[in-house]
């Protein structure tokens, strides 16, 4: 079989037990693809043909930044083809084996973020992942981490292709209540991909055992260890979020990954600053900073990253991990790498994928930097380490970033499950904004303890430790301490509290802080004057941002005319099966409104 439709095979890239997976080319539109292919001698098991669909029609369903591609479903020479995208990079299992199986905390923040956004997406279009682990997180030469293998996913409320109490997945990164063989939900992603994180931070996942019965034992009974007492440098803050994403009940995780990513690089900023302001503070350091100045070689040696070294050099495509069981294939290429690598104390900057805008940075606006000098990002390093050609360019340039200044945790570039919201902050006179003339005093408490304190109810705690943190211009504090002010939880209800609150932290981009503004013009809250196109607008902002409650809201009000010239009734049946797709609160709600769209009773 040298050719499938328009596609020309070009080789054999890798097979497993359940596929294979060639390179081709795309004769109509002279594009390298991917084609993977069901064994043939499976297509008379129905069981196996039906999740081959399944995987095909899951990855439909999905056009994200951080998931491959599927192009099209064949069925040519009585076989079952996936045609999907060709990605040139190494799997994160790859990565780590080469690395001495741990990451430093800022490349493997930037990674778990990306793969929290693809995830995120795929949440919101109600496909599970059920498999995340380091072998289906594809790192591409531009730095950018695609999430592969939907083989085993599944879409909520589609039909289950596995027995009742079956177990499927990766014991390692499967949740308790999947090992137990309960179908799981996007805190089961969720908790593979904390065990993920975990495993980048540390070199080993949170629990191991001899056999697989041990194993699946310690999943289900065992505490893991904080990641820091393993050496990973996180401390007390980012140890208590990534125990809490591992919490063996669903209900005690976090809600869901959005949350999660949140809560990580809350904690992570605050350690990074507290890093910054010790060693600003310890006199050893300036000392130590003066004789590394005077030993320090000349621009152009090599730094962490220098010398010769094995390097991934060449071809892991996305689909050949997902052949069922297939390794990627790498090539492996020794190369000398360049001299004039960057410092290995490059701050690390949050970026989002390709193709996907972010809110602008403002002058100050900072990300999580152990170190204080501006220079390239964690990711563009890691990018460099794994990608780079003889003489210093690398083989995929990725666009220049912008740089900020190290010490300001309270901005992190926003990322909503691969959209940004592109929003303008309204200069104003509040008492409360960034001074001028002076830093504002260190915060006391860790905001992850205040989301955590939220979630375990105690409201006056969760305040007390949020609040210093909203002054400090820290959106998703400012979010925590809306919601504090609407519910009237920990302090009495004051909604003109709440509005002020939420509105802050939405002009920085936090979605779910845009659909409260625009819930407040919409209703008329706290004092605030009805205005529907102010609420139209809010709302739109919120869904481009992926939150499914502010695309509700939104469809209803193009459903009724409201903020607009006429309704629309086939925009608000697209943004209402937008949501019915969802794993939010407001898809049933949606489907009703489809059904009465179409005809039907409500």
């Amino acid at each position: 079989m040298t050719k499938i439709g328009q596609y020309e095979i070009s080789g054999l890239l890798g097979q497993g037990g359940i596929g294979q997976v060639h390179l081709a080319v795309d004769t109509v539109l002279g594009r390298e693809v991917a084609i993977k292919s069901l064994r043939p001698e499976l297509m008379n098991d129905e069981n196996f043909a039906k999740r081959f669909r399944a995987e095909a029609t899951s990855l439909a369903k999905l056009n994200h930044p951080n998931i491959t591609t599927l192009y099209a479903l064949l069925t040519e020479h009585g076989g079952l083809h996936m045609v999907m995208e060709a990605v040139r990079g190494a799997t994160l299992e790859a990565i780590l084996a080469k690395r001495g199986g741990r990451l430093d905390m800022a490349t493997a923040i930037d990674l778990i973020a990306q793969a929290g956004d693809g995830l995120s997406y795929a949440h919101s279009a109600g496909v599970i992942h059920r498999d995340v682990k380091p072998a289906n997180l594809m790192v591409t030469s531009s730095g950018v981490l695609k999430i592969m293998d939907f083989g085993i996913a599944r879409v909520q409320g589609g039909n289950r292709l596995t027995r009742d109490g079956s177990i499927i997945g990766t014991l390692a990164y499967m949740a308790p209540e999947q090992l137990k063989g309960a179908e799981g939900d996007q805190r089961s992603d969720l908790y593979g991909l904390a065990t993920v994180f975990y495993e980048m931070l540390t070199g080993a996942t949170p629990f191991r055992g001899a056999t697989d019965y041990e194993l699946m034992q310690a999943q289900i009974s065992q505490t893991p260890s904080r990641p820091s007492s393993l050496g990973a440098g996180a401390g007390g803050p980012l140890d208590a979020v990534i125990l809490k994403a591992l919490e063996k009940s669903p209900d005690r995780r976090f809600p869901d990954v959005a949350s999660f990513i949140e809560a990580v690089r809350a904690a992570a900023a605050e350690h990074g600053r507290r890093q910054s302001l010790a060693a600003i503070l310890d006199p050893r350091t300036q000392a130590a900073s003066v004789k590394s100045s005077a030993n320090s070689p000349a621009s152009g040696t090599t730094g962490r990253f220098g010398g010769t070294r094995a390097r991934i050099a060449a071809i892991a495509l996305a689909a050949v991990a997902m052949a069922g069981g297939a390794a990627a294939v790498l090539l492996w290429d020794d190369e000398t790498s360049p001299s004039s690598r960057q410092s290995p104390q490059s701050p690390f900057q949050t970026r989002a994928p390709a193709g996907t805008p972010t809110a602008a940075p403002r002058a100050g606006q900072g990300v999580y930097t152990p170190g204080s000098s501006a220079s390239p990002s964690q990711a563009d390093r890691l990018r460099n380490e794994l990608f780079m050609k003889p003489g210093g360019t690398s083989r995929t340039q990725a666009p220049e970033r912008g740089l900020a200044p190290a010490n300001n945790p309270a901005n992190i570039a926003p990322r909503f499950g691969g959209k940004g919201l592109e929003m303008q902050m309204e200069s104003g006179s509040d008492a409360e904004s960034d001074s001028a003339t002076r830093p504002p005093p260190e915060p006391e408490g860790h905001l992850a303890d205040a989301e955590i304190a939220y979630g375990e109810k105690d409201y006056d705690k969760a305040l007390a430790l949020a609040l210093p943190w909203a002054k400090q211009d820290n959106r998703d504090a400012q979010f925590l301490v809306a919601k504090l002010y609407e519910f009237g939880r920990g302090t009495e209800r004051n909604m003109a509290e709440a509005f002020r609150w939420y509105r802050r932290a939405a002009e920085k981009g936090h979605a779910k802080s845009a659909y409260r503004v625009g819930a407040f013009y919409q209703q008329g809250w706290g004092g605030v004057a009805v205005d529907l196109q102010r609420a139209l607008e809010w709302y739109t902002r919120a869904a481009d941002a992926g939150d499914m409650e502010a695309t509700y809201f939104l469809a209803l009000m193009y459903y009724k005319g409201e903020g607009v010239a006429q309704p629309d009734n086939g925009k608000a049946f697209e943004l209402f099966s937008r949501v019915a797709q969802s794993t939010s609160p407001k898809s049933a709600a949606a489907r009703k409104n489809i059904e009465a769209m179409q005809g039907g009773h409500q």
